[in-house]
């Protein structure tokens, strides 16, 4: 079992400890102080559809707020630097979704194509399955040279529950039957913080600091295994999460 002990002041890596508790500097949105250098955050914002079109009117969130352009463009100003962060995105008719990160000195430009926004349906459905709105939901995706390798994708959390996850295959419906795969989720979350990973026989991962915050030291990560830590909140999804993957 995993327990979260979050410290939020200063900047760093995050480690596990030998009691399996998470150690380490993660400083939350409130943790931010006035005198903390700021980044600008840029990117674009879609909608997962047949056309994957660009979505206008979004308001994405952290300290300052701003809304996507036309294009779906946005540009987030006064975005803390060098810190674990969450930008929120949200629209009538999509679901919210949240994005965590961990920025950098610089300004950062997100790769075009992410940042997608499922619509809302009555009922409510993500990956096949109903959603509580009580809960959250987790979107990932396995980057990599070419076509993406399949990988494993787990989750672990304080009280130790288990969430299975539903993966994509190619030309069929989402399912959890499969134990692999380049992208799918994870259905009605409790809220929390989730320590992610990814991994496979004859795979590498790698995390990055884009798809949450790496963790520095997990007890028992097999070789290769990447992880990160993500946030899930109550009617959210947390999206995208993700790791470079490279077949050996």
């Amino acid at each position: 079992m995993v327990t979260f002990l979050l410290a939020a002041a200063g900047c760093g890596g995050v480690s596990v400890g030998s009691g399996n508790e998470v150690t380490g500097t993660v400083p939350d949105d409130a943790g931010t102080t006035l005198a903390s250098p700021t980044i600008s955050v840029s990117g674009f914002v879609q909608a997962v559809n047949a056309g994957w079109s660009p979505l206008s009117g979004v308001t994405v969130c952290q300290q300052e707020c701003t809304t996507s352009g036309s294009d779906g463009s946005f540009k987030l100003s006064g975005v803390p630097a060098n810190q674990f962060v969450s930008l929120t995105f949200q629209k009538d008719g999509f679901l919210p979704s949240l994005r965590v990160m961990e920025t950098q000195g610089g300004d950062i430009t997100l790769p075009s194509t992410e940042n997608a926004m499922f619509p809302v349906s009555t009922p409510q459905t993500f990956m096949g399955a109903t959603v509580d709105p009580s809960k959250g939901d987790i979107a990932f995706f396995v980057a990599g040279p070419g076509a993406a390798p399949k990988v494993s994708v787990t989750i672990n959390w304080v009280n130790g529950s288990a969430y299975e996850p539903i993966y994509f295959a190619p030309n069929a419906p989402p399912g959890s039957a499969t134990t692999a795969g380049p992208s799918g989720g994870f259905v009605n979350v409790r809220e929390g913080q989730y320590i992610v990973r990814f991994g496979a026989p004859g795979v590498t991962c790698v995390a990055s600091g884009l798809y949450g915050y790496p963790v520095t030291d997990v007890p028992a990560l097999p070789p290769g295994e990447a992880a990160i830590l993500v946030t899930v909140r109550a009617g959210y999804v947390t999206t995208p999460v993700s790791a470079w993957c490279v077949s050996w």
